[in-house]
């Protein structure tokens, strides 16, 4: 087993507080499907542009179905600042929540958030993946820090009830 595997074995929601240092898109990607797939309440996602290398994968999708699907409380809730290029590229990440809009919610946040450049994914308020503005393929990611996720998730929320459902995306 090399070193990765052995990363990703001990990788579970809730339990592991060692904060990573992710750098390359592929360690982001797999720390966001794991994140994605043990969380069992909700999932929030800030996000540019809905990144496809990241949350138009198949297995992504597949984790955020069986999360929609598994409770009638189940929530994940996305924050687009550019849905341009999503909707043009036919983003599976739309279609799903256009399949399942009780559980899947996306906005485009208010006038005063629409340069952010925040850039995160978090999960049951305890794990979290989170990347520093203009350094894209660089991010921290902590599956266990309840302090540090509900504090972006106070953020998301306070932009969340300012934002407003685009019509391009329903």
């Amino acid at each position: 087993m090399n070193q990765a595997e052995h990363q990703a074995e001990l990788r579970l929601l809730g339990v592991n507080a060692e904060v990573e240092e992710l750098k390359d898109l592929t360690s982001i990607r797999q720390v966001s499907l794991q994140l994605a797939s043990q969380a069992r309440k909700h999932l929030s996602i800030f996000t540019p542009d809905l990144e496809p290398a990241l949350y138009d994968q198949q297995a992504f999708l597949d984790a955020l179905t069986r999360l929609a699907i598994s409770s009638a409380r189940a929530q994940i809730r996305v924050l687009l600042l550019d849905h341009d290029t999503a909707v043009t590229q036919g983003h599976r990440l739309i279609e799903l929540a256009r399949r399942l809009t009780s559980r899947i919610e996306i906005r485009c946040p208010g006038e005063d958030f629409k340069d952010e450049g925040m850039n995160f994914l978090l999960a049951d308020g305890l794990g979290y993946v989170y990347r520093e503005p203009g350094r894209p393929h660089q991010a921290r990611a902590c599956f266990n820090q309840p302090r540090e996720t509900q504090r972006l998730q106070g953020y998301f929320d306070a932009i969340w009830e300012t934002g407003v459902p685009d019509s391009e995306l329903r």
